[in-house]
């Protein structure tokens, strides 16, 4: 995976004492307690510094039958910066521990990434990549009940919450601009994309398309990301409605869209939700944007 990071002077990334700090979370059940250690040396006239940030937090997660798991997450993060790169390199580890026959006695899953900090984010164990160097800050989204990668993201993603039956979208866009290793080795090859959209539920991808541009400069970067309905025709990053009862998921999850504005309104793209698919016959794009579905043919690789 392409590792970069925030693009600030050599000596002040070895100044810096990196704190790992777990995402905001609403069913969080104590403040993580938080360890570190730094250890510093010179090398052929190179500063180098290690530090390492150790975090535990007991977090609860309501499975779709009402039950509720805690698990107690452990987390470490290992940072090392240098005087001679403007990037440093981190490393995380995440482990959810929960309840057997003793107390946190069973390991539930482990996650390791190539990140600065990771925590909860709602349904998500989310890693966090800083960005550097005219590159973009990456999430990326595993599931909470079994460590499962699920997406990549570089823009805040946004979610529908149906009640009735109970189904959860999110939508997510990464672009080629991000630090995500896939879409650096796309944009090797293909110089007209410019990112990909995808809709997941908590546990796997539902449907991605990628993103075409000819004006690819002025769209390389991650666009604004809201959904709109009749009820929110400005967009909002949050959108939750009833459903109908007796449907199935497929039908339930229609009715609203996805907004793309673009760095400096240089392109717009308004893709409809239909049958729980992004319908790009549908789709209403400025002049040099276009769609194309890539999926389940093509998968972002972990």
């Amino acid at each position: 995976m392409h590792k970069i990071f925030y693009s600030i002077t050599a000596l002040a990334l070895f100044l810096l004492l990196s704190t790992a700090q777990p995402v905001c979370s609403t069913d969080k059940q104590q403040s993580p307690k938080v360890e570190s250690s730094v250890t510093k040396k010179v090398e052929n006239g190179v500063a180098i510094k290690t530090v390492v940030n150790s975090s535990s937090s007991t977090e609860k997660f309501t499975n779709p039958d009402g039950s509720i798991i805690t698990m107690l997450i452990k987390q470490t993060v290992k940072s090392i910066y240098r005087t001679d790169r403007e990037s440093s390199n981190s490393k995380l580890k995440a482990t959810a521990w929960v309840t057997d026959k003793k107390e946190y006695d069973t390991k539930l899953w482990t996650i390791k990434d190539l990140a600065d900090n990771g925590g909860r984010w709602d349904d998500y164990y989310r890693t966090v990549i800083h960005g550097c160097c005219a590159s973009e800050k990456t999430y990326r989204m595993f599931d909470y009940k079994t460590g499962k990668y699920i997406f990549s993201s570089s823009a805040e993603p946004a979610s529908v919450v149906i009640t009735n039956p109970p189904i959860k979208r999110t939508i997510s866009y990464i672009s080629v601009n991000s630090g995500d290793y896939y879409m650096h080795e796309k944009r090797k090859t293909h110089r007209d994309e410019v990112g990909i959209l995808t809709m997941s539920s908590t546990d796997s991808n539902i449907d991605r398309i990628m993103i075409y541009a000819d004006n690819v400069d002025d769209m390389q970067w991650s666009p604004k990301l809201s959904l709109i309905d009749e009820k929110h025709p400005a967009g909002s990053d949050k959108l939750e409605f009833a459903g109908s009862a007796g449907s199935g998921s497929a039908a339930t999850v229609s009715g609203f869209s996805v907004k793309l504005v673009f760095f400096d309104n240089s392109g717009t793209a308004i893709i409809p939700i239909i049958n729980d698919r992004l319908h790009i016959e549908n789709a209403i794009l400025s002049k040099g944007i276009s769609l194309k579905r890539i999926f389940p043919a093509e998968n972002m690789a972990k």
